[in-house]
C-alpha cells in the first residue's frame, strides 16, 4: 500500500479500488504505516547518535 501511494502515484481511491476496501481504510492504514516508519526511523537515528565512532 505505501509502495501504490508513494512510488506508483496511487491515489487512496484507486487502492481501494485495487484492495477492495474503504478508502477511508486505507487511509487509516497508511496513516498507521507513515506512523510506524517515523518510529522505526527515530529508534534508528537514536542508535546511530549512540555508536562510537568507526563502528
Amino acid at each position: 500500500m505505501v509502495i501504490l501511494h508513494y512510488y506508483k502515484d496511487f491515489s487512496y481511491d484507486e487502492i481501494a479500488y485495487i484492495m477492495q476496501t474503504k478508502r477511508n481504510t486505507i487511509e487509516v492504514r497508511l496513516c498507521r504505516a507513515r506512523k510506524k516508519l517515523r518510529q522505526m526511523f527515530e529508534q534508528n537515528q537514536e542508535v546511530e547518535k549512540c555508536s562510537p565512532a568507526g563502528k
